[in-house]
């Protein structure tokens, strides 16, 4: 079947069983949970020591549509469920940024054909992605990339690749996926629940674009919409999906405790003193506890920092 950007046609499969399967890599394991969101349309977890980023998986009559291929070391779970609901082939990948945990299984299906925005496409090819380490294969590389919306149809669905209105977010290469029926909106790493996100200030993110990013999701989305986190609950917490209002809430909270550490800075504290006090107020200990991907400690360095740049500026 060929491709059109604007136009992807295909029909819908009724059934699909979710599984979970672990897999094995260097003696490090990962296994995959799943929540049915609708009509051939899957939430999967994975769960490893590197961590649990999210996929999505759209089933139509003849492949799939993934976002986000999840780690190589989530590759055999992932093949699994995919053999589970529907033995088909991947045919199309949507990848929200470029870091490894998102994209490595780029890899493992390089006969899909991949979407990304070109500035993604440049990270993946020049950046350390898969495992911090080298770029993704040359292979595996998004085929087609673009530079404003583009809205595709897939499985009966009319799906939008939105670029957020400030490139320069978590990444300089985000990318929203919205699917208009089922109102499930792909959010990447602007949405960890009730942990701190990391703002990729090294990869052309940026701290003021991330929570401008975060407020147009709240405005621009029904307040039904769904929203998949890049990094959901963790193991043995339930799989579930965020709303809008606690988006909504997630953003209000980031925004007061960077309130809290731009008032420490106005008051002259300085960065070690600041990040490293054992009496810090609520939410900061609650979102730095374990399982996390920032401490308290790490977030505080992160947005301390961004802010005197920012003075200094």
């Amino acid at each position: 079947m060929s491709l059109k950007v604007h136009r992807i046609v295909l029909l819908l499969l009724l059934v699909a069983l979710p599984v979970s399967v672990p897999a094995e890599d260097g003696g490090m394991k990962a296994t995959l949970d799943s929540l049915e969101l609708g009509d051939g349309l899957f939430l999967l977890r994975s769960d490893s020591p590197i961590g649990n980023p999210s996929t999505v998986a759209l089933r139509g009559d003849d492949g799939f549509l993934l976002v986000d291929p999840n780690l190589l070391l989530a590759a055999q779970p992932l093949k699994a469920f995919l053999r589970s609901a529907g033995d088909l082939p991947v045919r199309y990948i949507a990848t929200t940024h470029f870091h490894g945990d998102h994209t490595e299984g780029l890899e493992v299906f390089p006969d899909a054909v991949s979407l990304a925005p070109v500035r993604q496409r440049e990270r993946l090819a020049t950046g350390q992605v898969v495992l911090g380490e080298r770029p993704i294969e040359a292979a595996a590389l998004p085929d087609l990339v673009f530079d404003q919306d583009v809205t595709l149809r897939f499985a009966g669905r009319t799906i939008d690749l939105l670029l957020p209105p400030n490139r320069s977010g978590h990444t300089d290469g985000d990318l929203f996926i919205y699917l208009r029926e089922d109102r499930v909106l792909c959010a990447g790493d602007y949405v960890f629940f009730d942990k701190f996100p990391i703002v990729d200030l090294q990869n052309g993110g940026s701290l003021d674009g991330f929570l401008e990013n975060l407020r147009w999701i709240v405005d621009r989305f029904p307040p039904d919409t769904r929203v998949v986190p890049g990094h959901g609950t963790f193991k043995p917490a339930e799989i579930r999906i965020a709303t809008i209002a606690e988006v909504r809430a997630y953003a209000e909270t980031l925004e007061r405790t960077i309130d809290w550490i731009r008032g420490e800075l106005e008051r002259g504290v300085d960065l070690e003193t600041l990040a490293t006090r054992d009496d810090l107020p609520e939410p900061l200990p609650t979102m730095g506890a374990r399982p996390r991907y920032l401490s308290a400690e790490r977030w505080i360095r992160q947005v301390y920092r961004a802010l005197a740049a920012e003075n200094a500026g």
